[in-house]
């Protein structure tokens, strides 16, 4: 981790990471196949770990709650 935008993945690095199993399991869930979740994956993952790991920095669990909140409203800040 660094304070710079991490680099974009490719979808066999994904499954590399997460085993085939799992990409099955998850495809399957998502009712998609598994190329497309990998590929999803691979534009998805860079952008979380940017969100969770602000200036390179591993949050501790209350600013990791606060980033989820932030996410789950849509990546909208504070206010209301």
């Amino acid at each position: 981790m660094s304070s710079g935008e991490n680099q974009p993945l490719q979808p066999d690095e994904i499954e590399r990471m997460l085993g085939g199993e799992k990409i099955e399991a998850l495809a399957q869930q998502a009712g998609q196949p598994p190329e497309d979740v990998k590929a999803a994956l691979a534009q998805a993952l860079p952008h979380v770990v940017n969100v969770l790991t602000p200036e390179g920095k591993i949050p501790d669990d209350t600013q990791l709650a606060a980033l989820g909140d932030r996410l789950a409203r849509g990546g909208q800040s504070g206010g209301g």
